[in-house]
């Protein structure tokens, strides 16, 4: 999923680049391009697997209760997620300063200087709410807006989503969570056709997350086996809508959410699919690609990968910017930089983010992948 939206960002720098060297004649291709390869469902994606992934212990017991208590179940996700997600943000505040000074007289220095180094910005970082604004949202670090979602997200699981799955069907929870951050939205909308507050927070998340933990609760009960045939049909079909809505409806933000609700339905009905061969002797096709080596080693640091692939690509983008770089060169030069930045998560993980982790699961067992 990281990798996915790694790509996505530097193919939209490289438009950025190649818009600048003709003279910003407009060039942007076809919309799935002009999308990103439309990454921004990668985040869908993984807000599904972590509601099934935080709601598989929590399903194993008829009270739906968090081992540990909530107070335990915060503590732990903030060991987690805080220790790389601060060192990505200093990360992300240095290359912005290197940025400024690669080409300090371009217009990208007094758009940083306003933008990254404003004190609001930065508090809302380190506060984890650059997601309520999307001026904020789109500073020192852009992709960190779903971060602070999902983490509050996890603050919301023990206080509201789990009361809520105690006393109404999870059919209904759902329903009813995905209607109060679609309202949430459309309360907060400027326009139409513009990002604003409310879409950058993606209230709607909250229905994807409980989708995830639908999708466990049937994993653990072992309905996903009997219903075996009837969640592929849907997922297919969910699928297949999505697909249908993209290509032949304009793309507006105002229907982002139904985007979200529709491949986030499709993401837990596939993973209650697959999950229903984890005991099975024949291992479905699908289950066997996900367990390529390579894809489970990428997954291991996906992260730390995530956090820092952003700050490392403007620095890259700033210098073609000011070097009028060629189309040509400047695909090979970013397509190398997104290598190395593998390489350099890779240290990353191993520095920063798997010594927090080793200090947490010295006393928790965690099986969430965030």
């Amino acid at each position: 999923m990281a990798l996915w939206v790694a790509c996505g960002h530097g193919f939209q720098d490289f438009i950025h680049v190649v818009d600048n060297y003709n003279g910003h004649d407009g060039f942007l291709p076809s919309p799935f391009f002009q999308q990103a390869f439309y990454a921004h469902f990668a985040v869908d994606v993984f807000i599904v697997l972590s509601g099934f992934c935080l709601m598989l212990p929590v399903a194993r017991n008829d009270q739906f209760a968090l081992p540990g208590g909530w107070g335990t179940f915060l503590t732990r996700r903030a060991k987690r997620i805080l220790p790389p997600y601060y060192t990505a943000l200093l990360l992300g505040l240095g290359m912005s300063a290197l940025r400024c000074r690669l080409w300090p007289d371009g217009w990208e220095a007094k758009a940083i200087a306003q933008v990254d180094f404003a004190p609001k910005a930065i508090l809302a970082h380190i506060f984890l709410v650059q997601n309520m604004w999307d001026p904020w949202a789109r500073a020192i670090d852009g992709p960190t807006w779903s971060v602070a979602t999902e983490s509050q997200i996890y603050i919301l699981f023990p206080l509201f989503l789990l009361p809520l799955w105690r006393r109404l069907n999870p059919v209904m929870v759902i329903l009813f969570v995905s209607a109060i951050g679609t309202d949430i939205f459309l309360a907060t909308r400027t326009s139409l056709c513009t990002t604003n507050s409310g879409l950058t927070s993606c209230a709607w998340y909250l229905g994807l997350f409980a989708m995830g933990m639908y999708a466990a609760q049937c994993h653990v009960r072992k309905w996903n086996i009997r219903l075996r045939p009837w969640l592929l049909t849907a997922g297919l079909a969910f699928i297949a809508g999505a697909a249908i809505a993209i290509i032949f409806l304009d793309w507006m933000p105002i229907f982002m959410w139904a985007l979200d609700l529709i491949i986030g339905a499709a993401t837990a009905l596939m993973l209650a699919y697959l999950s229903s061969f984890s005991s099975h002797r024949t291992k479905n096709p699908a289950v066997s690609f996900l367990e390529l080596r390579p894809l489970v080693a990428l997954g291991t640091f996906s992260y730390s990968f995530y956090l820092i692939h952003a700050p490392i690509l403007n620095v890259v983008v700033t210098i073609l910017l000011k070097n009028q770089a060629a189309p040509a060169a400047s695909a090979c030069i970013l397509g190398g930089t997104i290598l190395a930045i593998i390489f350099l998560a890779r240290i990353f993980y191993q520095l920063v983010e798997l010594p927090s982790m080793y200090k947490r699961r010295t006393n928790f067992a965690d099986v969430s992948p965030r």
